[in-house]
């Protein structure tokens, strides 16, 4: 979220500019967003006069959790990002944010299928862009169901169900959730959509 000279603004998809009309498009961008801000900067303004500090610019809101850290600690890692040369040194990059567990345990039946099998291959869909499982579910499984590899598939919840009915291969293993924490260190191969979680836990 923070500025930067090299990146460009979140939330519109952007690469970073490397031509005069990629730099218009990203100030045409930037104009968009920040003409966003304009009321919540006012309210915030408020309340530092109130405490007699002063304000900040519309510029600079994105900033303020950064500017105001010692250190601000950015779930991912650094090559995540775009790069940032001016990067603030009080950002430190710490992988993965995940819960504490205790005893946790992958399901019987999964783990006679893992000591089973040669080598092992998730696959998933992500949990936002996994409602279709045309995109990659079904062109995963076509190519690797009956042959001798264990496939793991989670859906995260979507269309489980019938992607169980449409391969009931004995080599093909479909659920909703499976820790992945644990899945990934029997795991060869992940395939996936880039989802953000998935390949920080990979």
């Amino acid at each position: 979220m923070l500025s930067s000279r090299d990146a460009p603004r979140p939330f519109f998809g952007l690469k970073p500019a490397r031509t005069i009309v990629d730099r218009l498009v990203h100030r045409i961008a930037r104009t968009l967003l920040y003409s966003t801000l304009g009321q919540g900067v006012k309210t915030y303004n408020g309340l530092l006069e109130s405490e007699g500090l002063p304000p900040v610019t519309v510029a600079e809101w994105f900033d303020l959790p950064h500017r105001s850290a010692r250190y601000f600690f950015q779930s991912g890692v650094p090559g995540f990002e775009y790069p940032h040369g001016d990067l603030p040194g009080n950002v430190k990059f710490v992988g993965p944010v995940l819960p504490y567990k205790k005893g946790a345990a992958l399901p019987a039946e999964l783990e006679e299928k893992l000591r089973g099998h040669r080598s092992v291959i998730v696959v998933s869909q992500g949990t936002v862009d996994n409602t279709d499982a045309e995109k990659l579910f079904v062109p995963a499984l076509e190519a690797l169901k009956g042959g001798s590899h264990l496939v793991v598939a989670t859906t995260g919840g979507k269309n489980t169900d019938e992607l169980r009915r449409r391969y009931p291969q004995a080599n093909v293993v479909i659920e909703d959730f499976v820790d992945f924490g644990l899945l990934f260190d029997h795991a060869d191969l992940f395939i996936c959509n880039g989802g953000y979680g998935s390949i920080l836990l990979a």
